[in-house]
């Protein structure tokens, strides 16, 4: 027999998972057999290694043995004898091998025959029989070149040698002898007690951990995360001791480690229990409190409450808040369902989503182990899956049932006399009959009839909004049937492992739950789709009555039509027009009025938009189906978080959120609407929380899962401000709906009073909003008109089918027919009324073509080259404001009939251009004298004035720098007397009373800029003249220094011919200085009388601008300067060029006296 094999190594901790125990190793062999066979075609030298590989491994598959039990002992040069070697041709090896087996019974009778029978050819076969060998070593390509296999030396067995003799007996004599690991000294003489830890080969057992080889003191040699305990007591409730090791696949953080057991309140094998007097929380056993009853009854006092709430809000809340409120709730069920996951969540965390399970029906919350303490997973299943979902079914459709009843009850009982219309009754005790509802008009009727279909239509929303809350929660239990884990010696229930999973009773619960999955998880998605479809198909999605009953499955999506997509890129086609015209920069109202027909094409070609792709109908249709599509995705999130494993489940949590949050990105299923969040508008809202939401979920499971309980602290915080700000927005957008819904409460609904008044303020309330540019309002305007009205038709159309259903019973059908008849009539006057026909852009274009012809006439004024034959600027600027007026009231008709046909699109459109063109209107005034302002600044500027002046200058010509001061201050009084002229003209059209009171005051508002435009006009122009003073200085200036270069210049050459004692060169050098002194001398004489008569002139523009008087007082003043200086000898020209350098670098003194010397 085989040796014992030596104990197993001890399992390392739980986490990371511990690695499977490496193969044993086969036990020896305990014989052999020996053979050798001849292969025809090789030699020594060219059989080699990978022939000697191939022959074992061809061998030892044949025998069915590991190619290590056979060992080529020799391969020598086949010799045949005597005549066989004759008559050989090839070469040949003889290969010797030996092949070790387990026993000598296995040799003999099963791998010997095998071999022989492997080695020599069948018998009977005649000579042309080979070995089986032959065809397989050929088979190989290492082996190919095999002729025959020859000389088969039959098999040798080997017997096993003896057994040795045993060692003599010293285990036991309390002395660590060679070979022990421990000796307790249990032997004869000494009688000690034998523990586990020692077994009696003197070997520790690796299940204990002892701190010496007596085995005195030593613990179970566990590590936390696996359960063991010495001795298994009713405390522990284990089911065995002696340190055996249990893996705690449920609750790693419950099992201790040193053979310590579980933690508080936590016990049996594997701790998978809580103890009496303690629950479950999370993972862990916490110790029940002293109020647990009070707490239940609590909680099943909120339940009911919010059953009630809830129901409530199915009757006052539109589609939108219901749809508003069913995200929040789904929120906290996804983080519910996410901590479930088995992966190191933060304690914060643990306790967030064990309080959010109390939405999906987790009655652990209330810790029912404390109330009952047979408390099990079944009063669990039961309860929340079949009883609380059956019982609110069952009340829903008996409430139904009663209703209808009612309705029907109250519709036989109509009558009418003379007196009017009622409805016949009996009292609870007497039977007497009386009238109710009793009105002239049959008011009092129709209004209790509405009532009550208004009460079936609140019974069918609330059933849509439980049923979209209770999915999850019940598709969840209902899995959770089928967790089941091995465990002792059977499988038992993962969420109870005090429940078997083999039992009768955990059988039937698994098919109810079957059952429950079959018709709530899988067959609510598809009577959803079912019912949607069927509406869409037959074009019944906006009627009043579907939007009215079924519209909670559909209403808040995109329809599958086109008409949403167009608005859309309307709207942004019209915002990008609005938003190049706002940052063009130009503020002018020809600027304004140009840019609209643009604006409007761009608009209108929405219109002609390319046909809607197949991937794009394929969007539209799957996004009024979104509801299926949601129901299906929190089916599948709890089908995620079934797999044990907890990186499947986490991997597989992170995908499905991602994977859905593409699909809303690319569908888009919720309609275009924005809203106000933390006083911004936020644009597409519910598509970009959506998406939003399922990525933050996505990344809640992330971060727990790549942190891997590192960094716990912060793991925790920065999960709570995920949760906390999801939530808060998600509350936020509630808050925002109802608030922009609740702001137009003063605008009366279409019920509450006459329909024709409530029209027409809802009209004036939607022209306000569209005005303000407030579009979140106005859309959450017209969705509370829409819903109000839809309500009323429906249930008007119901009363009218239940009456005439009344008057075709044969009693009082006139009556009956005149009270439809006042019914038709109320619903026609709440309908809105049509929509002007043609394009919205084709309406606003034909209203700004008055704008569009005075701005022509305007922009021939402000031409400069037409401006003499035109008329006043003033007064186009008068007609100017008459148009843009006109054209507002147009555009302000136009929107009213948009607003009362409840088009908001249209209007919105209609709105922006009045807004612009009030705002052109209002920048008209600051263009009046804007481009005479301008054309000023040119002249000045331009090569008329400042280019002369500074030609002037170089040439030292004072008749043409005159003539350009001349010209300048001419320019300066023409635009001056323009400015008071259009000032004058502009004051007697404010006195004209044929203007209204606007353009009076733009008028005013005209005058005023014209005189702010002729002041800072002003001011520019004596700006842009200071520089002119230095100009003035550099007149003179320049032909200064010109004088002084030419005296150096005949002051050099006279020094020169001086030197040379050449007195006719010195003199005409000195001749010439002089002349150049009397030169310019006479430049100043006549410049001054040049600039003198400029300023002296009578009548002339000049003397009329003091700037320019300034400028020409001084030229004339630096003149003189000149002109006296160039006379002085002593200060004069021939004193600064004697002063300046020579080229020698040698300064020359040459006065008048050296000259006369």
């Amino acid at each position: 027999p085989a040796p014992p094999q030596p104990p197993a190594p001890p399992s390392p901790p739980p986490s990371p998972p511990p690695s499977p125990p490496p193969p044993s190793p086969p036990p020896p062999a305990r014989a052999a057999i020996e053979a050798s066979v001849s292969l025809i075609g090789y030699d020594a030298n060219t059989f080699g290694q990978a022939q000697s590989v191939a022959f074992v491994a061809i061998v030892a598959a044949e025998l069915s043995l590991d190619p290590g039990a056979i060992v080529i002992t020799s391969v020598t040069n086949y010799a045949p004898a005597g005549r066989r070697r004759l008559q050989q041709a090839l070469s040949g090896v003889t290969v010797a091998f030996k092949i070790e087996v387990i026993d000598y019974a296995s040799a003999t009778s099963a791998v010997g025959p095998s071999l022989d029978a492997l080695m020599t050819a069948p018998a009977g076969g005649g000579s042309s029989a080979t070995p089986p060998l032959l065809a397989l070593l050929q088979s190989d390509a290492r082996l190919s070149s095999v002729a025959s296999v020859t000389s088969y030396t039959p098999a040798t067995y080997l017997a096993p040698p003896p057994s040795p003799p045993p060692p003599p007996p010293l285990c036991g004599n309390g002395a660590l002898d060679p070979g022990e690991t421990c000796d307790e000294g249990f032997g004869p003489g000494l009688d000690n007690p034998q523990s586990a830890a020692c077994d009696t080969s003197c070997q520790l057992d690796v299940l204990y951990a002892c701190t010496d080889w007596t085995a005195r003191n030593c613990t179970c040699n566990n590590a936390a995360g696996t359960f063991a305990v010495e001795v298994a007591t009713k405390d522990n409730g284990a089911d065995v001791g002696g340190c055996a090791q249990t893996p705690c696949t449920l609750y790693p953080n419950r099992c201790l480690a040193n053979g310590a057991g579980c933690t508080e309140g936590s016990w049996l094998t594997g701790c998978v229990a809580c103890k009496i007097g303690y629950y479950r929380s999370g993972g862990n056993c916490k110790q029940c409190g002293d109020n647990t009853a009070a707490s239940a009854a609590a909680v099943a006092v909120v339940t009911v409450l919010a059953g009630l709430v809830g129901y409530r809000a199915a009757q006052i809340l539109d589609n939108t808040s219901t749809a508003l409120i069913k995200g929040i709730v789904s929120s906290m069920q996804y983080i519910s369902i996410n901590v479930d996951v088995n992966i190191k969540w933060p304690d914060e965390i643990i306790a967030i989503g064990r309080w959010f399970s109390s939405i999906n029906l987790n009655i652990d919350i209330i810790a029912p182990e404390c109330v009952s303490g047979n408390f099990n997973w079944y009063y669990i299943f039961w309860t929340g899956a079949v009883i609380v979902p059956a019982m609110l079914a069952l009340i829903l459709a008996l409430r139904q049932l009663y209703l209808r009843r009612a309705y029907v009850r109250t519709v036989i009982s109509i009558d009418g006399d003379d007196t009017g219309y009622f409805v016949r009754a009996h009292t609870f005790f007497s039977r007497r009959e009386v009238k109710r509802f009793h009105s002239p008009d049959g008011s009092l009727v129709i209004a209790e009839l509405q009532r009550q279909y208004q009460k079936r239509v609140a019974v069918r929303t609330f059933a849509v909004l439980a049923l979209t809350v209770m999915y999850l929660p019940v598709v969840r239990l209902c899995l959770q049937s089928y967790e089941c884990i091995y465990h002792g010696t059977g499988y038992v229930l993962e969420h109870d492992t005090d429940l078997p999973c083999d039992a009768p009773f955990h059988r039937f619960t698994q098919a109810v739950a079957s059952l429950i999955l079959l018709v709530v998880g899988l067959g609510v998605p598809f009577i959803v789709l079912a019912r949607v479809r069927s509406l869409r198909l037959r074009g019944g999605l906006d009627g009043a009555r579907e939007l009215t009953s079924w519209g909670a499955l559909y209403d808040i999506y995109r329809r599958p039509l086109d008409d949403d997509d167009l608005e859309d890129e309307e709207k942004r086609t019209h915002a990008t027009a609005t938003t190049e015209e706002k940052g063009g920069g130009d503020s002018s109202s020809t600027g304004a009025s140009k840019a609209t027909p643009s604006t409007i094409e761009r608009a209108d070609s929405v219109a002609h938009k390319r046909p809607p792709t197949r991937f794009e109908r394929v969007g539209a249709l799957l996004a009024v189906h979104y509801l299926t599509v949601e129901l299906i995705q929190k089916f599948v999130v709890v089908v995620c978080t079934s797999p044990r494993a907890a990186d499947v489940a986490a991997g597989l949590l992170v995908v499905v959120y991602a994977a859905f949050a593409a699909f809303v990105n690319w569908t888009q299923p919720w309609r275009d609407i924005s809203l106000r969040i933390f006083g911004r508008v936020l644009t597409n809202a519910l598509n970009r929380v959506e998406v939003f939401a399922l990525l933050m979920q996505s990344v809640l499971v992330i971060i727990p899962w790549v942190m891997n309980g590192a960094a716990s602290a912060v793991a925790s915080a920065l999960l709570t401000t995920m949760i906390v700000f999801l939530l808060i927005l998600r509350t936020a957008m509630f808050i925002s709906e109802r608030l922009s819904f609740l702001r137009e409460r003063k605008v009366g609904g279409v019920d509450g009073e006459n329909p024709e008044v409530t029209r027409r303020r809802t009209s004036e309330r939607m022209l306000e909003l569209a005005m303000k540019g407030d579009e979140t309002r106005l859309h959450a305007l017209k969705a509370k008109v829409v819903k109000a009205r839809n309500r009323l038709k429906a249930r008007y159309e119901s009363t009218r089918d239940a009456i005439m259903l009344r008057a075709a019973s044969g009693q009082g059908n006139r009556a009956m027919l005149e009270l439809v008849r006042g019914i038709m009539e109320s619903v026609n006057r709440i309908n809105p009324k049509d929509a002007p026909s043609g394009t919205a852009g084709a309406n606003i274009r034909a209203a700004l073509k008055l704008v569009d012809g005075a701005s022509a006439e305007m922009d021939a004024v402000s031409n400069p080259e037409e401006a003499k034959n035109a008329s006043s600027s003033s007064l186009e600027l008068t007609r100017m404001i008459s148009a843009h007026q006109r054209a507002i009231h147009e555009l302000v008709k136009l929107a009213r009939e948009y607003a009362d046909a409840e088009r908001v699109q249209e209007l919105i459109r209609v709105a922006n251009e009045i807004n612009n063109l009030k705002r052109a209107v209002q920048t008209l005034p600051n263009r009046l004298g804007e481009r005479e302002a301008e054309d000023l600044m040119s002249t000045l500027g331009g090569d008329a004035c400042l280019g002369s002046m500074h030609r002037a200058v170089a040439e030292g010509d004072v008749e043409a720098f005159a003539e350009a001061v001349a010209r300048a201050a001419a320019a300066t009084l023409s635009f001056v007397h323009w400015c008071e002229s259009e000032s004058e003209k502009l004051a007697v059209s404010v006195d004209d009373e044929s203007l209204s009171e606007v353009e009076s005051t733009i008028l005013r508002v005209a005058q005023s800029a014209l005189v702010g435009r002729s002041t800072a006009t002003m001011h520019r122009v004596r700006a842009f003249t200071q520089p002119w003073r230095a100009i003035a200085i550099a007149l003179s200036k320049n032909k200064w220094d010109a004088a002084v270069v030419d005296v150096r210049r005949h002051n050099e050459e006279m020094a020169r011919a001086t030197l040379r004692n050449d007195f006719d060169a010195t003199e005409r050098s000195f001749t010439a200085a002089h002349d150049a002194v009397e030169t310019f001398i006479a430049w100043c004489g006549k410049a001054k009388q040049t600039v003198a008569s400029s300023l002296t002139a009578k009548d002339s523009a000049t003397t009329r601008d003091s700037d320019v008087v300034d400028v020409l007082a001084l030229a004339l003043t630096e003149i003189e300067r000149c002109e006296s200086t160039a006379r002085d000898p002593s200060i004069g020209i021939l004193k600064a060029a004697a002063n300046v350098k020579s080229k020698k670098g040698r300064p020359r003194q040459l006065g008048a006296d050296v000259l006369h010397a």
